[in-house]
């Protein structure tokens, strides 16, 4: 137990060109990991923004008593000038005297690399304002 063994290049026979080698393929993964987490950053962002974006344009909409065709032609503009990269924007709105509701579906394409495009589907309910 008490031998003594030489440094680790003489034990294994490591040639100095695999590290270097070593180097470029982890440098080349945390890459493809640091695009992956600021992408599905970027998904939560657009997610939660668009949200908020639909449950006020529907909270107004109950206000003021808006018809459902301009409630649907606004959310489909605030949708594509909140997110950036969102297209194929459908939006559904259904009404009746005490809930208004919206599904908005979209397809997202990140900012950066082109992975893959998202589907994106927001759903928000709004209850009617009755006076007392």
């Amino acid at each position: 137990m008490a031998e003594r063994c030489g440094p680790v290049q003489r034990v294994l026979r490591l040639e100095q060109a695999s590290y270097t080698i070593e180097g470029i393929v982890a440098i080349g993964v945390f890459f493809l990991l640091m695009t992956l987490i600021v992408q599905l950053g970027f998904l939560v962002l657009a997610r939660n923004i668009a949200a908020t974006s639909v449950e006020a344009a529907l909270r107004k909409a109950v206000v003021n008593e808006t018809a459902q065709g301009a409630v649907q032609a606004g959310l489909e503009r605030d949708v594509r000038a909140v997110v950036p990269g969102a297209t194929e924007i459908v939006v559904d709105i259904s009404s009746d005297p005490v809930v208004m509701s919206a599904l908005v579906r979209f397809k997202w394409v990140p900012p950066g690399p082109d992975l893959v495009p998202i589907m994106v589907s927001i759903e928000r309910s709004v209850t009617r304002v009755v006076p007392p």
